[in-house]
């Protein structure tokens, strides 16, 4: 199992955690950096060791883990990092060519200065990372930014889960295909250009071609059987 860290997540608050919130979010963060990847087990009794917390708060994080699709857990092995496979990544992103673009609609005219300036410093982070668990990480909160401003809480809830049970995806997508980020950048950059325009309708179409994009390229390079993600 790769190494878990306990210093993640919640950059935007310093309030104290709980042991269950501190281990759900260094699992969740670890899954969606592509630290651990689809298939791996996850033991308790392994992660209680490693992150030093009883087992008990591991126990109730892999459960919300499992409710937000992340891992699935089987009778006899446990908690398991969920793969996605070709038809349901294209599902995913079906439900998603649906969505975002709505979104985007609702967020251009509501969205306030300080999110597009938050929106702004990850572009401009995704522009020197060279982690791709982290760009990754980073492309998440960029979208989630604009969602989040759609103020529409359910629509918020069902695309963080969507794009969560993509994100190693866009992990795996970045490390087979170099070239992605930057060309992804630009499209970013289209799209904050048209949410600062206050064009909704062009902020949606651009988001729209953001996302069958990445989809395409996603499934052309997507692993076979027996292919390492």
């Amino acid at each position: 199992m790769s190494e878990l860290r306990l210093d993640v997540l919640s950059e935007s608050s310093r309030m104290p955690r709980t042991a269950q919130q501190l281990t759900y979010e260094a699992l969740r963060n670890a899954i969606l950096r592509g630290d651990l990847p689809p298939g791996t087990r996850l033991t308790q009794s392994e992660v209680a060791a490693r992150l030093s917390v009883s087992t008990t708060p591991v126990r109730e994080a892999l459960r919300r883990l499992a409710s937000e699709d992340l891992v699935r857990i089987d009778a006899h092995r446990g908690a398991i990092v969920r793969a996605v496979d070709k038809a349901e990544l294209r599902e995913i992103y079906e439900i998603r060519l649906l969505l975002e673009p709505l979104a985007m609609r609702k967020a251009t005219p509501n969205i306030t200065e300080e999110a597009l300036d938050r929106a702004e410093a990850y572009w401009e982070r995704m522009n020197t990372v060279s982690d791709p668990g982290q760009w990754a990480q980073d492309n998440r909160a960029f979208h989630a930014i604009f969602a989040e401003a759609a103020v529409s809480p359910k629509l918020v809830q069902i695309l963080g889960t969507l794009r969560d049970t993509s994100a190693t995806y866009i992990r795996w997508l970045v490390v087979a295909d170099p070239d992605l980020p930057a060309r992804a950048n630009r499209e970013h950059r289209d799209l904050l250009d048209a949410v600062r325009a206050r064009d909704a309708e062009r902020a949606a179409q651009v988001e729209e071609a953001h996302l069958r994009n990445t989809f395409e390229a996603m499934i052309n390079d997507f692993p076979g059987p027996g292919q390492s993600h």
